[in-house]
C-alpha cells in the first residue's frame, strides 16, 4: 500500500482548502478547520479518508520545506498561465476528478444525514408509543 504522502501529493492543496498560495498559517489553520468540520467521519460517515487527506495537506502547507516542493510541484507538473496544452489538459482531468470527488462526498453527506434523520424519526415514534 503506498504511504500517504505519495497517494495524495498530486493534489494541489491550496485548491483543497480554498486558500491563495500565498496564505499565512492563520489562513492555513481555519480553512483546515472548516474542511475537517465540512468532512468529518462523525458528519458524512465518509471514514477517515478526508481527514488523512486534510491532515496531510495542512501538515505540507505549514512546514515550509514541503511546502515549497509542493509550490515547485504545482507549477511544474500541474501547470500555469503559461503551460502547454498536455498540462492544462492535467490540470481540467485533475479538476474534475476533485469536483467529482466533492460531488460524491456531499451526496454521502446527505445520504447519511437522511438516514440520521429517519433513525431518529423512528426512535421518537417508538418513545412516543411506550413500545
Amino acid at each position: 500500500m503506498p504511504k500517504l504522502k505519495d497517494e495524495f501529493d498530486d493534489y494541489n492543496f491550496y485548491k483543497l482548502f480554498g486558500i491563495p498560495e500565498n496564505a499565512t498559517d492563520e489562513q492555513i489553520d481555519k480553512a483546515y478547520k472548516q474542511y475537517v468540520s465540512t468532512y468529518h467521519s462523525d458528519k458524512t460517515g465518509l471514514g477517515d479518508l478526508a481527514i488523512k487527506i486534510g491532515n496531510h495537506a495542512r501538515d505540507v502547507l505549514k512546514n515550509p520545506s514541503k511546502r515549497a516542493n509542493h509550490n515547485s510541484f504545482i507549477h511544474s507538473k500541474l501547470g500555469n498561465t503559461n503551460n502547454n496544452s498536455t498540462n492544462n489538459t492535467q490540470i481540467q482531468s485533475l479538476n474534475n476528478q476533485i469536483e467529482y470527488l466533492t460531488k460524491e462526498l456531499n451526496k454521502a453527506k446527505k445520504s447519511y444525514i437522511s438516514q440520521k434523520d429517519e433513525i431518529d424519526k423512528l426512535k421518537q415514534k417508538w418513545l412516543e408509543n411506550g413500545t
